[in-house]
């Protein structure tokens, strides 16, 4: 399974007695998820979902809030592994006007299902949260956080969609929308707006999976930086290490190494005998030792004499 169906399937267990909370929640999988169409003349309610769980709960909150026993039905694909898909009707005139009755909802020109009521979902937190589920549950999809961080809605109604960013950032979770083709996505990017939206609609093994694997990645990316960081210094170390003996090579190439000082003599052998080491390592091996400035400084000068050398 993929991280959103583990999160999808963890949801529809949440057990919900407040009416008002099972009927924010079905609102909020109904205004991203149902479409209406005609048949024979007949309008027609329509929701589907990959998850069977999901197509379960909804059908369970129209039987007990509304006595409404719908059609439900399982489309097979043909195309090997290939997930099915969980379709489910209303069609029944009166059962439709048990919904639509309400005023929760309204239909425009398009036959698009537009949030009509939205005080009853701005009512308590609780209602949000409900709504937010049923949101998710409807069109939310979220990346496995092994990969990036990333969690999106698809709503085909600019107006819900606006609504549905509002109550996101209501809780202080930082949310973008952006209009692809017909359609609007709402997303969020960043880790800690992606963690405190899986607590929100009560996904708590989702929000342990993302916190323990978010741990894991920042874990593996400060040793990476900290890897690149010691093979970057280790790169400079080299390349300044070939420099310096390339220099007490002119100077004994020019026969003129006895006459150096005998603490630049000392520090030339060092580095010729030990390549790699940096000019703290060598300032330790240096008796008296003195500090990586130090031979920083000797080497200057080194470089200063085999500079006049070329010269020559």
């Amino acid at each position: 399974m993929s991280f959103s169906s583990d999160i999808k399937d963890e949801l529809t267990k949440i057990a919900v007695k407040d009416d008002d909370q099972r009927i924010s929640e079905l609102i909020g999988f109904i205004i991203v998820n149902a479409s209406v169409t005609r048949e024979d003349g007949k309008f027609l309610l329509k929701m589907s979902s990959e998850s069977e769980y999901t197509i379960r709960r909804i059908f369970s909150i129209l039987k007990s809030n509304y006595n409404i026993i719908s059609k439900t039905n399982v489309e097979r694909p043909k195309i090997p592994g290939a997930q099915n898909v969980y379709h489910l009707k209303v069609q029944n005139s009166d059962d439709l006007k048990k919904i639509f009755d309400e005023k929760f909802f309204n239909l425009n020109e398009k036959l698009q299902i537009v949030l009509e009521n939205k005080e009853f979902i701005l009512d308590n937190e609780e209602n949000q949260k409900a709504f937010l589920r049923g949101v998710f549950l409807g069109s939310g999809s979220c990346i496995n956080p092994e990969i990036r961080y990333h969690l999106e809605f698809t709503v085909s109604n600019h107006e819900n969609a606006l609504f549905i960013k509002d109550v996101i950032e209501s809780f202080d979770i930082s949310a973008k929308m952006i209009k692809r083709k017909k359609d609007y996505t709402i997303y969020l990017k960043l880790a800690e707006s992606v963690s405190t939206f899986l607590i929100v609609i009560g996904s708590n093994r989702g929000t342990l999976k993302f916190e323990e694997t978010r741990v894991i990645k920042e874990v593996r990316n400060n040793i990476n930086r900290k890897s690149n960081f010691e093979n970057a210094n280790f790169d400079k170390t080299l390349e300044a290490s070939l420099e310096q003996i390339e220099d007490i090579k002119v100077i004994r190439k020019s026969r003129k190494f006895a006459k150096l000082p005998e603490n630049l003599k000392e520090t030339a052998r060092l580095r010729l005998n030990y390549k790699e080491a940096t000019l703290e390592e060598i300032g330790n091996m240096l008796n008296p030792p003195i500090s990586r400035a130090g031979v920083n400084h000797r080497f200057k000068k080194i470089h200063e004499i085999a500079e006049s050398l070329r010269k020559e």
